[in-house]
């Protein structure tokens, strides 16, 4: 599955936007190999890679598939990984040097909403299109029209929780217990303000 979104993610934004659209009719950049650079920075290392492995194994098959199937535009494509092990700083310093380094047309970033928040204003300022997986709302709101997000917002997964518990469970005193980063926090408020707006309110 993650690895259909991905490829799909890919070809339609590369084929269908307007961004891309530029990046494709007026610098078609490649390696020396002259394949279409992606830039991926993923936890590889570190206690985030039991997600991070599973992300980076699936871009590993997208590129094959994509490869297989005569790249795109006739054009391969490389998938260039950095680690972002478990910190925010690793991951602005992994893709800084996949910008730098690569020069990539576009770049799949950490699936943590954390650290895609601390790599939004590199992303701003490299002007590359970026995936991201991490589902704060928060981080959509930016406005930052670089960063395409790959999956359902946070909002859509709190209004889930809230009808199980009220029309499901018919809790009336829900507690909520989340993690104290930028995804948690951002969640919890979310959950919060929609509790009080049916009357409820949660304990935290």
């Amino acid at each position: 599955m993650i690895r259909g979104l991905i490829i799909s993610a890919l070809i339609f934004l590369m084929a269908e936007t307007p961004r891309f659209a530029y990046v494709f009719a007026q610098d078609l950049r490649t390696n020396d190999d002259g394949n279409i650079v992606v830039g991926a920075t993923v936890p590889i290392t570190g206690p985030l890679a039991t997600s991070g492995l599973l992300y980076y194994n699936a871009l590993q098959m997208a590129e094959e598939d994509i490869n297989a199937a005569g790249g795109i535009h006739g054009t391969s494509v490389d998938f260039i990984f950095e680690d972002t092990q478990q910190s925010n700083s690793a991951a602005v310093s992994a893709f800084i040097k996949v910008v730098q380094d690569h020069d990539p047309v576009a770049v799949f970033l950490s699936s943590y909403t954390p650290q895609n928040f601390a790599v939004e204003p590199e992303v701003a300022r490299a002007a590359i299109p970026v995936f991201y997986g991490g589902g704060a709302d928060g981080l959509g709101q930016r406005g930052n029209i670089w960063m395409f997000r790959n999956k359902q917002p946070d909002s859509v997964i709190v209004d889930a929780m809230i009808d199980t518990v009220v029309n499901r469970l018919q809790k009336s005193r829900p507690a909520i217990l989340y993690i104290q980063n930028d995804y948690g926090q951002g969640l919890a408020k979310d959950a919060e303000a929609r509790f009080q707006e049916l009357g409820i309110t949660p304990i935290l």
